[in-house]
């Protein structure tokens, strides 16, 4: 009898991308800016970028900053620096000279992968900035392939893959572990906003944080297709849903898909059947009347949670899905909090949330504080409240710890 992999399986970061390749090497991986690259592709891209960051000394552990626009070289260097077992550290192109300076000394950056010809920040463990122009392909040559696939095989599941550095002004990098990365971008992609291979999901955010990295992981688990943005454009955005047959959208954010939805002749984007955004209700309503034969649900989560935990379920009513972000993921935990005691509160009642399980992250880079309290929940400073079901409803003011 034939069974699907269990939702606890999980694997690193560089095995995901290697698996993929396995099971859908022709289908496209990425569309950006009218770039292509297949499954098959993108992994040969990452396996040399991992050669040309051995040959710059680039070990596991090493903390690697990848300061690119948006699009598929920025993927390939965070994915590169993860078949090393080194850890990505994905960095928002907006930072000043100055918040750059501080993430590169904070994040003990070795290698900096630059979009722009910058100066070497002044951070003592920086080694090397890598510049527009730098000749991958030479560096490369220099290590042997047995270096990488060495590395990659040393890797375990309980390692850090990434730092996520959010907003981009703190210097509160969430070290994210590969098995919380791999675990959610599965149960997102295989079960509660699902894909299939061959759906194409359309996503305009930036890479320095989960909103994208989080869906991205979900296309490498089911072989569908990711189509993003190098910067946001509500007129290009409504342009690329159609001519890329997108079939779901992930544009997070009410205003963003307002606008392009102002930009659009909707009847075009009648492929689209499933979106995925948050807002206010108001927004939520107005959006989805102008979309009604694809679903719109709401979610929940933070960099500190892992990335997205809860979403709206597909089969509750309009109502019911643009009011409650739904229930978490398999194996995380909500319970909400008194404001003041810190009392746990029965469903119905509005206090702070706090998350319990696998996808939490491990902690913020250089704090040695576990930020959980002795029950393993973290403490979020967000405020909601619980149904008798389990489907969390957001409040509408934070709370400030």
């Amino acid at each position: 009898m034939s069974r699907p992999e269990p939702y606890s399986a999980c694997w690193t970061l560089a095995d995901h991308v290697d698996r993929a390749a396995t099971l859908w090497p022709d289908t496209d991986a990425l569309v950006f800016g009218g770039v292509r690259r297949t499954f098959e592709q993108f992994a040969d891209a990452t396996f040399e970028f991992a050669r040309a960051l051995a040959a710059l000394g680039v070990e596991a552990g090493d903390t690697v900053g990848v300061l690119l626009p948006v699009g598929i070289p920025a993927l390939t260097a965070l994915y590169g620096a993860a078949r090393l077992g080194a850890i990505g550290v994905p960095l928002d192109p907006s930072l000043r000279s100055a918040q750059l300076r501080d993430v590169a000394r904070h994040a003990d950056l070795k290698v900096l992968i630059a979009g722009t010809d910058l100066k070497m920040p002044d951070a003592p463990q920086l080694e090397h900035v890598v510049r527009p122009g730098t000749d991958l392909r030479a560096l490369a040559a220099e290590t042997p392939s047995a270096v990488v696939r060495r590395a990659q095989r040393a890797v375990a599941v309980s390692d850090t893959g990434l730092i996520v550095y959010a907003p981009a002004d703190s210097l509160r990098g969430c070290r994210l572990g590969n098995e919380g990365l791999i675990r959610a971008a599965r149960i997102f992609a295989e079960q509660r906003f699902p894909l299939e291979a061959g759906d194409r999901i359309f996503n305009p955010l930036p890479l320095a944080g989960l909103g994208a990295l989080q869906p991205f992981n979900g296309c490498l688990a089911v072989g569908a297709t990711f189509v993003g943005m190098p910067r946001f454009d509500a007129a290009e955005a409504a342009r690329l849903l159609v001519a890329e047959r997108c079939t779901l959208a992930f544009p997070a954010i009410d205003s963003l898909w307002a606008a392009i939805l102002d930009e659009s002749d909707v009847e075009a984007l009648s492929e689209v059947w499933l979106v995925a955004v948050d807002g206010s209700p108001e927004l939520l309503r107005a959006t989805a009347e102008r979309t009604p034969e694809a679903t719109q649900v709401s979610m929940y989560g933070s960099t500190e949670a892992g990335g997205i935990i809860s979403l709206g379920q597909l089969d509750d009513s309009l109502e019911l899905r643009l009011s409650s972000v739904g229930r978490p993921f398999h194996g995380i935990q909500l319970k909400i909090l008194d404001l003041e005691t810190g009392a746990e509160l029965p469903p119905g009642q509005t206090g702070q949330i706090a998350v319990k399980g696998w996808t939490l992250f491990e902690g913020y880079h250089k704090d040695s504080d576990r930020h959980v309290d002795p029950d393993g929940y973290l403490h979020t400073a967000d405020v909601g409240s619980l149904d008798g079901t389990g489907r969390l409803f957001l409040g509408d003011v934070a709370f400030v710890s």
